[in-house]
């Protein structure tokens, strides 16, 4: 992927997925360093996974932030959600790139990184910030 060139994967343009609504999509949870949270935003970052969980048709852990976001790109999965805010720029750089290339939207949720695949954004976002 290039700025305004796409995203490509074994020379094949790849899109994000067009799944529409929250209750049909698969979300990567990150979660790095909730044990360095307070108890209070542990709790808090909890309570929304709890949420995504029954929400989402599923969610999913890789616990690698970069792959997780290529997985979005290529429309293998609807989203990616930062629960702690913890996840370092650098490793994600790349897979932001190739996410935006892909049609991806990224969104801030009070410092906490969403990319998804921009049709379920409002549900997602109207879950995330109840919580």
């Amino acid at each position: 992927a290039s700025k305004d060139g796409g995203s490509y994967m074994n020379d094949d343009e790849i899109h994000v997925s067009d799944t529409p609504k929250l209750d049909q999509a698969m979300i990567h949870i990150d979660m790095p360093k909730i044990h360095d949270l307070s108890e209070a935003k542990q709790q808090r970052a909890l309570a929304r996974l709890n949420a995504v969980i029954l929400h989402a048709y599923r969610a999913r852990a890789l616990g690698l932030g970069s792959l997780m976001l290529c997985h979005v790109a290529q429309g293998g999965m609807d989203a990616y959600f930062d629960l702690t805010g913890h996840t370092k720029h650098v490793d994600l750089a790349a897979g932001r790139v190739i996410c935006s290339e892909a049609g991806a939207s990224m969104l801030d949720v009070e410092g906490q990184l969403l990319v998804s695949n921009g049709k379920i954004d409002d549900s997602l976002l109207k879950l995330l910030r109840s919580i």
